[in-house]
């Protein structure tokens, strides 16, 4: 409540500033594989320009301006785990101070734990294995780090709250469930006044026992992730669509239906529901969309007026990016593209980034058919046997497609700025990314302004 009114969070999460991601930014592979590629290939200072220049105008007050102008109220902001050391914590007080001037709260998002609690790159996790559910001291190196956090700034209004931890991935939900309790206590030792943001297990997706928290703490909200389908793979919409191995006809009527089964948890115990992320993706310029980006726009129009129509809070992923999902799209002609043109062509030719190939591609296929291959020789001779072929794949591809072959191709990034200064370099990623230089998805702005406005 503001001023005895209520208040929906809603607005867009702040990706590729304090927690990178590779089809955000442009590199390959999880965050630190890339920084070390750039340190051996440019050397210590030209590095740390690279790094600098994003962290100092990758995301600037103008950039929160704008988002206000859509009419969001709310920005949600990822962070590493880096960002809760010493001086590097000045960063998120920079968010925090340009949010409250444009009177937009901030959820603090904690994206990427030690250890990686969910076997994805975009935790920073070079090996597809989350090892921070199965050794507790990072678990504990994450609770005294909320501590710091909650401590600092328990008592800023303009944090909305915690979102305590980013698409945890465990084998059992009572791990999760236990772990938050834990890190729950720990907060409110040091901050009782802020809201605990808890998303739940496999993704944000399965909330199995997470009741037993409400018993804890009254201060929390519970958190899915929503990525549909027609968002990311529609070419029509309304149109048929496979979904699950099955053609299916989506149209505005399944994609209420999808929310209601994605939110089933929430609606039936009558708890306030978060979808901390959800989007679409775009092929063709952001100029020019192509039909299919006009279906999936339109797919994800219908999903915003849906989560309105149901009260529900919402973020969407991502602001601002090199032209696959952000409102706000990096300028092509800009130096700092022209500069990875060559490696993006790579990376979508080879179908590296997991999010935007979609499973596609050369090295994903000659995978597959390497399982095919030991499948049929394990069939021939044990013929009772289940070759657990869908999950070798999943796998695989995280953790030798979009892990090691991914990472390998770091040093090719860091090759296309060789032979420039660290001034140099420091001045085409500034020009590359400050808002000013940044170009408006402006299908997606309307859209935008349009579910940010209207409450319903």
């Amino acid at each position: 409540m503001d001023d005895g009114k209520a208040v929906y969070l809603r607005g867009l999460a702040i990706g590729g500033w304090l927690n990178t991601e590779n089809f955000i930014n442009g590199y390959s592979g999880n965050e630190s594989s890339w920084l070390k590629a750039l340190r051996e290939e440019l050397g210590q200072d030209v590095a740390e320009a690279f790094t600098q220049a994003i962290r100092d105008h990758f995301f600037t007050e103008e950039d929160v301006a704008y988002i206000r102008s859509l009419g969001a109220t709310a920005i949600r902001l990822p962070f590493h785990w880096r960002y809760t050391l010493g001086e590097n914590l000045s960063y998120i007080d920079r968010a925090i101070a340009w949010a409250k001037q444009q009177g937009l709260y901030v959820i603090l998002d904690f994206h990427a734990a030690p250890g990686w609690q969910n076997p994805g790159w975009h935790s920073d996790n070079p090996y597809g294995v989350a090892l921070f559910w199965h050794e507790p001291h990072y678990q504990e190196q994450l609770i005294i780090m909320w501590q710091v956090l909650a401590d600092r700034y328990r008592d800023e209004p303009t944090v909305a709250g915690y979102d305590l931890l980013n698409e945890p991935y465990a084998p059992e939900n009572e791990t999760v469930v236990a772990f938050f309790g834990r890190l729950i206590s720990a907060v409110r030792e040091v901050d009782r006044r802020h809201i605990l943001f808890i998303e739940g297990n496999r993704y944000a997706q399965d909330f199995a026992g997470f009741e037993r928290l409400l018993e804890q703490d009254d201060q929390i909200v519970f958190s899915s992730h929503n990525y549909m389908a027609p968002t990311h793979l529609g070419g029509r919409f309304p149109g048929w669509l496979e979904v699950e191995g099955r053609r299916t006809w989506i149209d505005p009527a399944w994609v209420e239906s999808y929310y209601l089964e994605r939110n089933r948890w929430f609606l039936e115990r009558n708890l306030p529901c978060y979808v901390g992320e959800f989007g679409a993706l775009y092929d063709a310029p952001y100029e020019t969309p192509s039909l299919g980006d006009l279906a999936r726009l339109a797919a994800l129009d219908v999903q915003m007026s849906v989560f309105n129509r149901y009260g529900t809070h919402w973020t969407l992923w991502t602001y601002k990016d090199l032209g696959t999902q952000g409102v706000r799209v990096l300028d092509p002609s800009s130096r700092y593209s022209r500069y990875l043109a060559p490696f993006l062509t790579i990376k979508r030719r080879l179908g590296v980034d997991e999010w935007t190939a979609r499973s596609k591609g050369p090295v994903a296929n000659g995978i597959r058919n390497l399982i095919m291959q030991i499948e049929a020789e394990i069939i021939e001779h044990f013929r009772d046997y289940a070759f657990p072929t869908r999950s070798l794949e999943e796998v695989l591809l995280l953790s030798t497609l979009y892990g090691h072959i991914a990472n390998a191709l770091n040093p090719y990034f860091a090759r296309a700025f060789a032979g420039l200064s660290a001034a140099e370099v420091y001045e085409v990623v500034k020009e590359g990314v400050r808002f000013e230089h940044t170009k408006e998805r402006r299908v997606l702005a309307e859209v935008l302004r349009k579910r940010l406005t209207n409450l319903s």
